[in-house]
């Protein structure tokens, strides 16, 4: 069971082994737009290169469907970036109820956005876990995990995913071996230690200049490319406009030709020459490297003060401060 790029190596590995057989891929339902393509998602396309066959029910816990998984008889659900979370009924419907491979090492990050969130919080390494899944969404005991591996400090949400996805693939492949012979060790999560992850909104993108200049680099990185960071400049006599902003370098309290920084207050643009925008933060400044003008195509800090007359002095911020 699943619909985007994470579960797309475990899905490659298992059919490359033939150590096991997949009775069928249910994933998410093509959305249907007026005017726009429909787009068959990744895991679709390479079930379908396979013969294997696809379902894509409006609902994977409506009783008809439940009915037909009994009837398929599978052994096990692996479940993974899927899109819905399945009821106990649902689960029930194979003889060893479903696993699924989650991007944190829990119990930290349960939820749908364990990336995003421990970039956002500045954490130095992360892994992924495979669970048993029982009612509660990420709180099945743990059947499996991998060594942490270091998050770059440059990286985005995509960059990690990938290497993730990538190292559960094997997790993945391994766990349902020992699956088959019983010898599965099961750790329940411990509840002191839980943290949550839930999932984005757009308004969580909204850059917060009173935060550090590394917080802020990291925000870009978690936010990147979905739900993007952004602010509103505000300059004299304009209506505020709305910028997607990043990626950013990071510089201390001090900068060449500028001095301390501490007498800025965080957002004011403190320098708008040909190196770039300069911005004060809660502490120290960045430099931004790229702009995205509501309505515009994505451009150098350069390229955008060609078109709209910055000024040092103008200030990043809130809509409506």
């Amino acid at each position: 069971m699943g619909t985007g790029a994470f579960a797309v190596p475990s899905f490659e590995k298992l059919l490359r082994d033939k150590e096991h057989e997949i009775i069928a891929l249910v994933t998410m339902p093509v959305r249907v737009r007026p005017g726009v393509t429909p787009v068959v998602s990744p895991m679709q396309q390479i079930a379908e290169q396979n013969d294997i066959l696809v379902f894509a029910p409006p609902d994977v816990n409506a009783r008809e469907f439940v009915d037909f998984m009994y009837l398929a008889a599978a052994e096990v659900f692996f479940v993974c970036d899927f899109g819905k979370i399945l009821k106990p009924a649902t689960l029930k419907a194979s003889r060893l109820g479903g696993i699924n491979l989650h991007g944190s090492l829990l119990p930290r990050y349960r939820g749908a956005a364990p990336v995003h969130w421990a970039i956002l919080n500045g954490d130095s390494e992360t892994g992924v876990s495979v669970i048993h899944m029982t009612a509660e969404v990420d709180a099945g005991p743990v059947v499996a995990k991998s060594d942490p591996i270091p998050i770059g400090s440059e990286e985005t949400v995509i960059d990690v995913e990938r290497q993730l996805a990538e190292l559960g693939a094997g997790i993945v492949a391994r766990t349902l071996t020992r699956m088959e012979t019983g010898r599965l060790p099961a750790l329940p999560q411990m509840p002191h230690e839980v943290s949550r992850a839930p999932k984005l909104k757009k308004n969580d993108g909204l850059i917060d200049w009173t935060r550090s200049a590394r917080f802020i680099r990291d925000h870009y990185r978690a936010m990147h490319p979905w739900p993007g960071s952004y602010t509103f400049w505000h300059s004299p006599e304009k209506e505020p406009v709305r910028l997607g902003l990043g990626p950013f370098t990071v510089f201390p309290d001090t900068f060449p030709s500028i001095g301390p920084m501490r007498s800025h207050p965080p957002g004011m643009i403190v320098q708008a020459d040909r190196h770039g925008l300069l911005v004060a933060t809660g502490d120290g400044l960045v430099r931004i490297e790229a702009v995205l003008p509501a309505g515009k195509k994505l451009m150098d800090a350069l390229a955008f003060m060609r078109g709209y007359p910055v000024r040092p002095g103008d200030r990043f911020g809130e809509e409506h401060p």
